[in-house]
């Protein structure tokens, strides 16, 4: 409409034309009064009128009948209205008025509905003045006109053509007795399409509305009303209160009392059995037992027992108690009264408990107890019985949380820095702000606890392991001590990370002591100079000799009793070497003095600049001069040409192959050298390996000519073992991720390429397919999708092979799942609950230690590839 209008009639009156000699008709004039934003209308306006049986419900009993430009003077209106005769006989009447002004719609009800009146006059009808001037008995049988005399107690009916004499209703067909029906097809009610009404003491006491497909709705009480025009198949049993009534807005649902329920349309087969102010919106077949102001939304399959303010919008959810909210699909909750804080499920089909007084489950008779949770205590116990069908005995007690949002439990454990966290074990204690302990502190005999004493230190579990510094982190073990900012220690035990950033991976007795060094396990190792390392080592099997780095950037990877004790000094492994500026790759009891020296084998000596030394161990072997390359081998040298030119090594220190004059330190006539091994161990053609160039390209080549061969390995004979390889720069061109293989635990279907993978708990060693969000246990990918290859395999033959490949570091394709935000490129990535599968960093603190990497590539939504800088945090 143009114009707002305020529905409020403020005044009506009806006149009736009243004449005793002819017939009054069924027409009648209506006056009112209409109020526009509380002043008086004026104009003209269309005027539509109807009748009700009840000041509300859904169905009329006449009308409409319209009214158009009426005019409005002042806010008064008078107009005619003819409804026929038989609309106002034997009931009350209500009158429903829709306004809309200047012809323009739509119609606006005006409420409340009016209750129809009769004026003095038309009281007493035209007839009536005859009728009531008759005198006691002054009308006889014969003046009646009847076919015949009456007998004793008959009644005066009609028959359809005239008035007879007949005996009252006894039931069936004919009539309704009030002490009983026996007829055949005795009914109580309508024949047509009109409710039928039940009044008490004059006061409406329930409806039945028939639908035109064979439903009936029942509301019983005076305020309780349905809305729907569509099947019906409601019923509602009583309550509600003046302004306050109870409504239904769809089909087949039930109210049973209470007073202001409501079930909302697209809410069928829904059920409020009573309290107050309850909702049931967009979601069929929920219900709700009881309580006040609880609400199920866009939940099909609800359930509200009781209680109050409680919410379900989770499909199937349940919700009970005081403030508790089932958002998730087959979420239960229930929440104690101890808070109006909403308590709200966080997954789907979660189990949810609120009780500040805590928690008791019996499972048993009399004799028996099952779980309770008290404050901080978890107690599972049996008075009695006993044999191995006794129940497990758990008792986690007397934890603290003094820091700010700080967590502990377990027993005995203390969180007292700012967001601490103990995450359970025995009497540890995480006092820096942000510091964690995973638990652990029990080795089975004695207490060890563990303590992250620091800002940001951690220690996830073992037992007596000391994170003492800022960042410092200790995996696990016993006796464990990480005392420098950035210090980690990986397990083992009786390890010390001393420096900053320094690393123990784990082993016995080894020391990481100064700045960037770090110590990879083994027993008894010491890495002390800044930015050394030592890989492991240290016992031979027999007894202990523990490695050295000393100097500043050395390095010893293995063996035992090696030393590095200057600046870039290298001990590759084997036993009892010494590098003191120079480079021992292995062997034993060799030693590289010379700046840039480098001696191996057995008994070789390099103490001078720039000497190379290989012994043979036949007997002690040195360089006797700087810058030389000297070899002992007592077994002797073949040098063989096959009809041509071999190796030649001329009186200046020229080398020549396949020349007799080579006029350079080192000269090879021919494109490349090639060693022809003889045939594979497969069977499968010659391994035929070369060295040197094709002719084209800049390249310099080292492989081999038969294409069955398609790796190239450094191996040591004498040992069985791989050599380690040194070089400052390598290329790789056929992948682009740094893999190992890991063995996969069993799964509903093997780990395709780009899965996500996480430590397998249950199976030591193993990985896993993710299942779950944010897991800390975070691994790696499966390598290999969308044709990115491993570029660097790591693997140790016999002991770590097999498996899949799972890339640590680099780039690599991923399965991920944008359902729960879409990935663009720099977003961090973690697990997500779809198996495998990696999803974008939403909740930065349960990513911590969770975080898989970062994308390169975006993924709008639904599931897909992503490429992933892997970088494990």
């Amino acid at each position: 409409m143009k114009t707002q209008l305020i529905r409020f009639l403020t005044a009506l009156a009806i006149c009736v034309s009243v004449h005793r000699a002819a017939a009054q008709g069924t027409a009648f004039t209506y006056q009112g009064r209409l109020n526009i934003n509380g002043s008086p209308a004026n104009g003209s306006y269309d005027l539509s009128f109807s009748i009700y049986n009840a000041p509300i419900g859904p169905l009329a009993l006449a009308g409409p009948l319209t009214n158009s430009a009426t005019a409005v003077t002042n806010g008064l209106f008078t107009v005619r209205l003819d409804f026929g005769s038989n609309v106002f006989a034997g009931q009350i009447c209500f009158m429903q008025i829709n306004v809309e002004s200047n012809g323009v719609g739509p119609y606006v009800p005006l409420s409340p509905r009016q209750q129809l009146t009769p004026t003095p006059y038309a009281i007493y009808s035209e007839n009536a003045g005859e009728a009531y001037s008759v005198i006691s008995n002054g009308v006889s049988v014969a003046q009646l006109n009847t076919l015949d005399a009456p007998a004793s107690g008959e009644v005066l009916t009609y028959n359809g053509t005239s008035l007879v004499w007949t005996n009252p209703p006894s039931g069936g067909s004919s009539g309704w007795s009030l002490t009983g029906n026996s007829g055949a097809g005795a009914f109580l009610g309508t024949t047509n399409n009109n409710p039928l009404n039940l009044v008490a003491d004059s006061i409406p006491a329930g409806t039945f509305w028939p639908f035109p497909d064979g439903n009936v709705s029942v509301a019983l009480g005076p305020d309780n009303y349905f809305t729907t025009s569509g099947s019906g198949g409601n019923f509602m049993a009583g309550g509600g209160v003046s302004g306050l009534p109870n409504i239904i807005y769809t089909d087949y649902s039930s109210i049973g009392g209470g007073f202001n329920n409501q079930i909302s349309s697209g809410s069928p087969e829904s059920v409020i059995a009573g309290g107050s102010y309850q909702r049931i919106s967009g979601s069929g077949a929920s219900t709700i037992s009881g309580g006040g102001f609880n609400i199920i939304s866009n939940s099909s399959g609800g359930t509200i027992p009781g209680g109050q303010n409680n919410l379900v919008t989770g499909a199937d959810g349940f919700a009970a108690g005081y403030f508790a909210q089932a958002i998730n699909p087959g979420a239960f909750v229930w929440a104690d009264s101890s808070s109006q804080t909403p308590f709200s499920s966080t997954a789907d089909y979660q189990f949810s408990v609120r009780a500040l007084g805590g928690v008791r489950i019996v499972t048993g008779g009399s004799g028996l107890s099952g779980l309770t949770l008290d404050g901080h205590q978890v107690l599972t116990t049996a008075s009695g019985g006993g044999g191995s069908n006794a129940p497990l005995t758990i008792t986690m007690v007397q934890t603290t949380n003094s820091g700010t949002d700080s967590s502990a439990i377990g027993y005995q454990n203390t969180a007292s820095g700012d967001y601490a966290t103990v995450a359970g074990g025995v009497q540890n204690t995480a006092s820096g702000a942000g510091g964690f302990v995973g638990g652990g502190g029990y080795d089975g005999l004695n207490y060890g606890a563990n303590s992250a004493f620091y800002a940001a230190s951690a220690v996830v579990g073992g037992f007596g392991n000391t994170a003492e510094a800022y960042y410092a982190i200790i995996g696990g073990g016993y006796s464990n001590t990480a005392s420098s900012y950035g210090s980690f220690v990986g397990g083992g035990f009786h390890n010390t990370a001393s420096g900053g950033t320094a690393i123990v991976g784990g082993g016995l007795d080894n020391t990481a002591g100064n700045i960037y060094a770090t110590v990879g396990g083994g027993q008894a190792n010491t890495a002390s100079g800044i930015g050394s390392f030592v890989g492991g080592g240290g016992y031979n099997g027999i007894t202990t000799a523990g490695n050295s780095a000393i100097g500043a950037a050395s390095t010893v990877c293995g063996g035992w009793g090696n030393s590095a004790l200057n600046e870039y000094a290298t001990v590759g492994g084997g036993y009892g070497n010494i590098a003191s500026y120079g480079t021992v790759p292995g062997g034993s009891n060799n030693a590289a003095y010379g700046s840039g020296s480098f001696a191996a084998g057995r008994n070789a000596y390099a103490g001078f600049d720039g000497s190379f030394v290989w012994g043979d161990g036949s007997s002690e072997f040195f360089s006797p001069g700087a810058n030389r390359f000297d070899v002992l081998s007592s077994g002797g040298a073949l040098f063989h040409t096959g009809g041509g030119y071999g190796l030649a090594i001329n009186n200046n220190g020229t080398v020549g192959i396949n020349t007799a004059a080579p006029q350079q330190a080192l000269e090879v006539n021919g494109y490349y050298a090639q060693i022809d091994g003889g045939l594979a161990a497969d069977g499968n053609g010659l391994i035929d390996a070369y060295i040197g160039g094709d002719g084209g390209g800049s390249d310099v080549q080292v492989g081999s000519m038969n294409p069955n061969i398609t790796a190239v390995g450094f191996w040591n004979q004498t040992a069985q073992a791989y050599m380690h390889i040194y070089c400052s720069s390598i290329t790789i061109l056929g992948g682009a991720d740094l893999a190992e293989p890991f063995q996969i635990s069993a799964a509903d279907k093997e780990a395709p390429q780009g899965a996500v993978v996480v430590i397998d708990q249950e199976n030591p060693g193993h990985l896993k397919i993710s299942d779950q969000a944010y897991d800390r246990r975070v691994a790696g990918v499966v390598s290999g999708a969308n044709g990115i290859n491993p570029g660097i395999q790591m693997q140790q033959q016999g002991l770590l092979d097999g498996g899949k490949n799972v890339a640590l570091t680099g780039r690599v394709y991923v399965q991920a799942d944008a359902t729960g935000g879409p990935i663009k490129p720099g977003d961090l990535l973690t697990t997500s609950a779809t198996p495998g599968h990696a999803m974008k960093v939403s909740d930065h603190t349960k990513a911590q230690g969770a975080i898989l990497g970062k994308a390169m590539t975006g993924l709008k939504d639904g599931k897909g590839m992503v490429l992933v800088l892997v970088t494990l945090q």
